[in-house]
């Protein structure tokens, strides 16, 4: 699929996102609105919205969806010479938008064609409902904590398309084993003047926050096997191709654990790479901890937080399986409660830690135990136990 081929280095930083209004489908419809957002390096330089004048009348159903009435459309300049500026606003850049490919990008090759020029789709055309997998652009604003208080308008619409393509654009720059996509602080230079491939992945040894902490500890990353590799790291213990490959170039091969130790890691825990103030992997505080922060605070626990990130820098709690953080940039997380969560204690017998929070920065911080991935059926027992009064929150 979509989002598991493409690579997130990939994605244009440089884009613009775009939404269509129309007063039918396609083919019996006509573009109506245009809504677009001008992003360069990241960063919203422009932006572009126009009602078009139309040549039939607007289908009730679609009216009742995006709320343009015929009334709205009189007077307004032509199709073709808000077509003509649109182009000029999107100029060589490439299109980003929400179930575009089956449905905006036609209307646009339409008139490109209509209008004997080059169509933008050519520079390039990104989906973000393809990349996320969602049917509506409803439900992932909603999943990101995206406003979009003028649904079915194009500008509006736009806007939120261009808030959730960065949230997943950085998502999968988190989630990408390509080394292209891995970025680390500097922890030290162990691995200084390696050349290492990683092979596999296992919820133990996950591929992504080991080739991160690799990179942190100062090696040279590569995706594949080759004559430069120095050292190859086997995360899942089997003869895969690059074993035999490294093998047959004369590459030093090693385990996880052997990998853990080289960097001075635990190896009795899983690998995570997300840290807090206080050294702790903040990946490994599972889904529960997060849904206690959440029920202390009285939030509703199928939104997300805010956290501050051990650089100062804001990340969202998200859920999923491994109770894996997703960050979000600054923009995006504006109407998304933040809490400042600190580790303040850690009990690896028992794998628990004691969690102190403020959210919005604001009133007395709470303090609660909560049990972390690192052994969470352990760590559910003892909270369990704690709760029931037979155990102290020594």
């Amino acid at each position: 699929m979509y989002q598991k081929t493409m690579k997130a280095f990939l994605l244009p930083t440089s884009y613009v996102a775009y939404d269509l209004e129309t007063s039918d489908y396609f083919p019996k419809g006509e573009i109506v609105e245009f809504g677009a957002v001008k992003v360069e390096d990241g960063q919203v330089t422009d932006e572009f919205s126009e009602l078009c004048a139309l040549n039939g009348r607007m289908n009730p159903k679609a009216s009742e969806t995006n709320h343009i009435t015929n009334t709205m459309l009189v007077g307004k300049r032509p199709l073709s010479e808000v077509f003509a500026d649109f182009c000029e606003f999107v100029g060589t850049l490439p299109l980003v938008g929400f179930n575009n490919q089956r449905f905006d990008d036609l209307f646009i090759n339409r008139e490109a064609e209509r209008a004997g020029t080059k169509s933008p789709i050519d520079n390039g055309s990104h989906d973000a409902m393809l990349m996320h997998g969602r049917a509506t652009l409803a439900s992932c604003c909603d999943e990101y904590g995206i406003e979009n208080d003028e649904a079915h308008r194009a500008l509006s619409d736009a806007r939120a398309t261009r808030l959730l393509y960065d949230a997943i654009h950085l998502q999968w720059s988190m989630e990408s084993t390509d080394v292209r996509d891995i970025t680390a602080e500097v922890m030290g230079d162990e691995l200084a003047g390696e050349v290492v491939c990683f092979t596999g992945s296992t919820d133990f040894f996950p591929k992504r926050a080991c080739q991160t902490l690799g990179l942190a500890h100062g090696a040279v990353l590569s995706n594949g096997v080759t004559k430069k590799v120095t050292l190859l790291v086997n995360l899942e213990d089997r003869r895969s191709t690059k074993v035999a490959k490294a093998e047959q170039y004369g590459i030093r091969v090693i385990d996880g654990r052997d990998f853990l130790e080289i960097i001075g890691y635990p190896t009795d825990r899983p690998v995570r790479y997300d840290v807090l103030q206080t050294g702790v992997w903040f990946s490994e505080l599972g889904e529960e901890a997060m849904l206690m922060v959440k029920r202390e605070l009285g939030l509703p626990l199928s939104k997300p937080l805010v956290y501050f990130r051990r650089n100062g820098s804001k990340a969202v709690m998200r859920e999923n399986k491994y109770g894996v953080t997703v960050p979000m940039k600054e923009d995006i997380i504006d109407s998304i409660p933040v809490i400042d969560v600190r580790v303040v204690d850690t009990c690896d017998d028992c794998g628990m830690v004691t969690l102190e929070a403020v959210l919005d920065g604001e009133g007395v911080p709470f303090r609660l135990l909560a049990p972390y991935l690192a052994d969470m059926q352990k760590g559910k027992e003892h909270y369990l136990a704690t709760m029931n009064g037979s155990e102290s929150e020594e």
